[in-house]
């Protein structure tokens, strides 16, 4: 088990990139999963719509990519992404 000296550390760390609005990688320091909801629905089909209740309580139709429910194939690389985070606070 890991022994973390702060708040800060016991965090997990996740990079999104992003290209042209569409989330293209998502790379992090552990083993996550996330779930991205698009709230721009303009050219979506009927059917690709999801009522997702808002953080607010209101209850809107979103974009819900179904393929990204589970990153945990996507790359873990901790060295890289302390890199990014040290270069964000910099």
């Amino acid at each position: 088990m890991a022994v973390y000296t702060s708040k800060e550390e016991a965090m997990t760390k996740i990079v999104v990139t992003v290209e042209g609005g569409l989330v293209q990688n998502i790379v992090c320091d552990q083993p996550f999963e996330a779930v991205v909801i698009d709230l721009d629905t303009e050219g979506a089909e009927p059917s690709e719509l999801t009522k997702m209740p808002g953080q607010d309580g209101t209850v809107e139709e979103v974009y819900l990519n179904k393929n990204v429910h589970n990153w945990t194939d996507k790359p873990i690389d901790p060295e890289w992404v302390n890199k990014v985070f040290e270069r964000s606070k910099a």
